[in-house]
Protein backbone atom coordinates (compact mmCIF):
# COMPACT_ATOMS: atom_id res chain seq x y z
CA UNK A 1 0.00 0.00 0.00
CA UNK A 2 1.00 3.60 -0.42
CA UNK A 3 1.58 4.32 3.43
CA UNK A 4 3.83 1.27 3.82
CA UNK A 5 5.85 2.77 0.49
CA UNK A 6 5.89 6.10 2.84
CA UNK A 7 7.03 4.87 5.53
CA UNK A 8 9.04 1.66 6.11
CA UNK A 9 10.05 0.92 9.56
CA UNK A 10 13.47 -1.10 10.85
CA UNK A 11 14.00 -1.79 14.44
CA UNK A 12 17.47 -3.11 15.12
CA UNK A 13 19.37 -3.00 18.81
CA UNK A 14 22.52 -2.33 19.84
CA UNK A 15 23.33 -3.47 23.32
CA UNK A 16 26.09 -2.75 25.62
CA UNK A 17 26.33 -4.20 29.33
CA UNK A 18 24.54 -0.72 30.41
CA UNK A 19 22.04 0.23 27.94
CA UNK A 20 20.52 -1.17 24.95
CA UNK A 21 20.22 1.22 21.87
CA UNK A 22 17.27 1.51 19.64
CA UNK A 23 18.29 2.03 16.10
CA UNK A 24 15.06 3.48 14.10
CA UNK A 25 15.04 3.77 10.30
CA UNK A 26 12.47 5.44 9.17
CA UNK A 27 12.08 6.62 6.01
CA UNK A 28 9.75 9.26 4.21
CA UNK A 29 8.51 9.73 1.02
CA UNK A 30 10.11 13.62 1.06
CA UNK A 31 13.02 12.35 2.62
CA UNK A 32 15.50 9.98 1.70
CA UNK A 33 16.13 8.36 5.47
CA UNK A 34 15.98 10.22 8.98
CA UNK A 35 17.94 8.29 11.55
CA UNK A 36 16.90 8.46 15.10
CA UNK A 37 18.20 7.62 17.84
CA UNK A 38 17.10 6.55 21.28
CA UNK A 39 18.49 5.12 24.58
CA UNK A 40 16.59 2.71 26.67
CA UNK A 41 18.02 1.63 29.95
CA UNK A 42 18.40 -1.99 29.94
CA UNK A 43 20.31 -2.61 33.54
CA UNK A 44 20.06 -0.43 36.80
CA UNK A 45 22.40 2.47 36.12
CA UNK A 46 25.54 2.19 37.31
CA UNK A 47 26.86 4.03 40.58
CA UNK A 48 29.83 4.84 41.82
CA UNK A 49 31.11 2.93 44.79
CA UNK A 50 32.88 4.47 47.08
CA UNK A 51 35.40 2.05 49.27
CA UNK A 52 36.09 3.43 52.72
CA UNK A 53 37.60 2.47 56.38
CA UNK A 54 34.79 1.61 58.61
CA UNK A 55 36.99 0.94 61.58
CA UNK A 56 39.01 4.53 61.27
CA UNK A 57 37.57 7.20 64.11
CA UNK A 58 37.58 10.06 61.32
CA UNK A 59 36.84 7.93 58.19
CA UNK A 60 33.00 6.13 59.57
CA UNK A 61 31.72 9.59 60.84
CA UNK A 62 32.58 10.98 57.87
CA UNK A 63 31.24 8.65 55.69
CA UNK A 64 28.25 8.47 58.23
CA UNK A 65 27.39 12.01 57.66
CA UNK A 66 27.55 11.55 53.58
CA UNK A 67 25.34 8.93 54.10
CA UNK A 68 22.43 11.30 56.13
CA UNK A 69 22.62 14.44 53.97
CA UNK A 70 21.77 11.78 51.37
CA UNK A 71 18.95 10.05 53.01
CA UNK A 72 17.78 13.19 54.25
CA UNK A 73 17.89 15.07 51.21
CA UNK A 74 16.51 11.83 48.96
CA UNK A 75 17.14 13.83 45.87
CA UNK A 76 16.96 12.24 42.05
CA UNK A 77 20.74 10.89 41.44
CA UNK A 78 21.75 10.86 45.15
CA UNK A 79 21.17 7.14 45.55
CA UNK A 80 23.80 6.97 42.77
CA UNK A 81 26.64 5.96 45.28
CA UNK A 82 27.69 2.59 46.89
CA UNK A 83 29.30 3.16 50.12
CA UNK A 84 31.47 -0.88 50.73
CA UNK A 85 33.63 -0.83 54.71
CA UNK A 86 36.62 -2.41 53.42
CA UNK A 87 37.49 -3.16 57.50
CA UNK A 88 34.99 -5.74 56.91
CA UNK A 89 35.53 -7.36 53.86
CA UNK A 90 37.31 -6.28 50.26
CA UNK A 91 36.53 -7.67 46.98
CA UNK A 92 38.89 -9.94 45.62
CA UNK A 93 40.49 -7.56 43.34
CA UNK A 94 41.97 -5.09 45.73
CA UNK A 95 44.16 -5.87 48.54
CA UNK A 96 42.39 -4.79 52.31
CA UNK A 97 46.28 -3.18 53.66
CA UNK A 98 46.05 -1.06 50.27
CA UNK A 99 42.69 -0.04 50.32
CA UNK A 100 42.97 0.98 54.41
CA UNK A 101 45.41 3.43 53.71
CA UNK A 102 43.31 5.82 51.47
CA UNK A 103 39.60 6.31 50.15
CA UNK A 104 38.37 4.45 46.61
CA UNK A 105 36.20 4.42 44.26
CA UNK A 106 34.92 2.96 41.72
CA UNK A 107 33.17 4.94 39.05
CA UNK A 108 30.11 3.30 36.85
CA UNK A 109 32.86 3.61 33.54
CA UNK A 110 34.63 0.80 35.82
CA UNK A 111 37.67 3.32 37.12
CA UNK A 112 39.06 3.48 39.89
CA UNK A 113 40.37 6.73 41.64
CA UNK A 114 41.90 6.94 45.03
CA UNK A 115 42.29 9.76 47.00
CA UNK A 116 41.72 13.28 46.21
CA UNK A 117 39.78 11.90 43.10
CA UNK A 118 37.46 9.76 45.07
CA UNK A 119 36.80 12.60 47.39
CA UNK A 120 35.62 14.56 44.47
CA UNK A 121 33.72 11.59 43.03
CA UNK A 122 32.05 11.19 46.57
CA UNK A 123 31.35 14.69 46.91
CA UNK A 124 30.01 15.41 43.48
CA UNK A 125 27.21 12.98 44.29
CA UNK A 126 26.91 14.59 48.06
CA UNK A 127 24.05 17.64 48.49
CA UNK A 128 26.13 20.96 49.79
CA UNK A 129 29.29 19.42 48.51
CA UNK A 130 29.20 19.83 44.65
CA UNK A 131 30.74 23.25 45.14
CA UNK A 132 33.22 21.54 47.18
CA UNK A 133 34.29 19.13 44.31
CA UNK A 134 34.04 21.92 41.91
CA UNK A 135 36.78 24.01 44.30
CA UNK A 136 39.23 21.13 44.96
CA UNK A 137 39.30 20.05 41.02
CA UNK A 138 40.58 23.20 40.18
CA UNK A 139 44.12 22.45 38.87
CA UNK A 140 46.10 24.71 41.20
CA UNK A 141 44.03 23.72 44.58
CA UNK A 142 43.55 19.86 43.06
CA UNK A 143 47.40 19.42 43.24
CA UNK A 144 48.06 21.05 46.79
CA UNK A 145 44.88 18.93 47.72
CA UNK A 146 46.65 15.61 46.35
CA UNK A 147 49.87 16.46 47.90
CA UNK A 148 48.43 17.09 51.36
CA UNK A 149 46.65 14.23 51.39
CA UNK A 150 48.91 11.82 50.15
CA UNK A 151 51.72 13.37 52.23
CA UNK A 152 50.30 13.58 55.38
CA UNK A 153 46.47 13.35 55.97
CA UNK A 154 46.46 9.62 54.57
CA UNK A 155 49.40 7.96 56.17
CA UNK A 156 48.90 9.55 59.48
CA UNK A 157 45.43 8.26 59.58
CA UNK A 158 46.29 4.57 58.47
CA UNK A 159 49.05 5.07 60.80
CA UNK A 160 46.15 6.16 63.73
CA UNK A 161 44.55 3.29 62.68
CA UNK A 162 47.14 0.60 62.46
CA UNK A 163 47.97 1.52 66.33
CA UNK A 164 44.30 1.14 67.46
CA UNK A 165 44.22 -2.08 65.72
CA UNK A 166 47.45 -3.07 67.81
CA UNK A 167 46.26 -1.70 71.08
CA UNK A 168 42.81 -4.09 70.34
CA UNK A 169 44.84 -7.24 69.27
CA UNK A 170 47.08 -6.61 72.36
CA UNK A 171 43.87 -6.37 74.83
CA UNK A 172 42.61 -9.33 73.25
CA UNK A 173 46.26 -11.12 74.12
CA UNK A 174 46.16 -10.00 77.78
CA UNK A 175 42.42 -11.47 78.28
CA UNK A 176 43.82 -14.55 76.74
Amino acid sequence: SQKNQNQDLKNDYFTSPETVFLYEKIIFQKNPAIYIFSMKSNAKKMKTKIFYNGSCSICAPEIRMYKKIITNENVEGSNQLDFVDISVSVPDEFSQEDMLKRLHAKLPNGDIVSGVPAFIALWKQVPGFKGLAFLINLPIIKSVAIFTYDKILAPTLYKRYMRSVKIKINAINKND
